[in-house]
């Protein structure tokens, strides 16, 4: 799919930092340590769109839906400890979900490290996996650190699930130069790294460029708010599905119906 040619990329960032820098809009005539601190500011300017500060209007940790991409995992037979990708964040919501007209629940992933190493003490079991649990893998100081899925039952044959999940991002380059956010978020991003190098140069967060860059800022948060996925509601808990450790019924993903506008659309009538 074209990107829209409003979108800003990481050259045209670049250019934006080196004009209100230097006068410039000439990246090659700048020297290497202006060049190094024009790319600072865009780093750093990501980073603060990403992960916007705490401020009056703006809500502390706030997270851009647009950084919670939907996934696929396909586990392994007796493998019960699955690394999860490079770029993965957290899990946002309770599990994984198998595929459309599976006819099982969903694995729910909200119980705990804690309470998988539990049930492996009480019962050595494999087969579809009802529960999961997430935690750091051990680092050497040379990779980056890791999560890993923790699964119960042991899988024993490749099941492929669905997650939803927050994503880790990588720096902007010239090879890679699109931000996360796209067109609507465009302004924001530049104002963003516009206030990183006013700070960057000047030693002042709290300048002019960073007060811009706020109220622009409050601006977008109510943009994505607005255009959010809507909550239906509670589905179940993983009390629901405690009884699978002792290879209990499955009948309880009827126990609840869920209705649109009025419309039961689970079960299916």
């Amino acid at each position: 799919m074209p990107l829209s040619t409003l979108t800003l990329d990481y050259v045209e960032l670049m250019i934006d930092v080196a004009y209100f820098l230097y006068g410039k809009t000439d990246i090659e005539s700048l020297s290497t340590a202006q060049q190094n601190l024009c790319d600072e500011a865009v780093q750093t300017g990501y980073r603060q769109f990403l992960y916007p500060p705490a401020a009056e209007g703006i809500q502390a940790g706030y997270e851009w839906t647009f950084m919670r991409p939907v996934a696929n995992i396909t586990t392994s037979a007796d493998d019960a400890d699955q690394d999860m990708p490079e770029d993965f964040g957290r899990l946002i919501g309770d599990g994984f979900t198998f595929a459309a007209n599976a006819q099982v629940p969903p694995v729910l992933a909200d119980v705990g490290e804690g309470k998988i190493r539990n049930l492996r003490l009480q019962m050595s079991e494999t087969g579809r996996p009802r529960v999961a649990g997430f935690r750091r893998k051990t680092i050497d100081g040379v990779a980056g650190q890791l999560w890993e899925v923790m699964w119960y039952p042991t899988p024993d044959d490749a099941y492929e699930v669905t997650y939803r999940y927050e994503a880790l991002v990588d720096a902007l380059t010239s090879a890679a130069p699109q931000p996360l956010g796209g067109i609507k978020y465009a302004e924001t991003l530049r104002a963003s790294c516009i206030a990183a190098a006013a700070a960057r140069v000047n030693s002042n967060r709290g300048g002019d460029e960073f007060v811009d860059f706020i109220r622009i800022l409050a601006s977008s948060i109510e943009r994505d708010k607005a255009e959010s996925a809507k909550f239906f509601g509670n589905v179940g808990t993983h009390g629901e599905y405690e009884n699978h450790s002792a290879g209990g019924s499955e009948t309880h993903r009827d126990n609840y119906t869920m209705s649109v506008g009025g419309t039961q659309i689970y079960p299916s009538t």
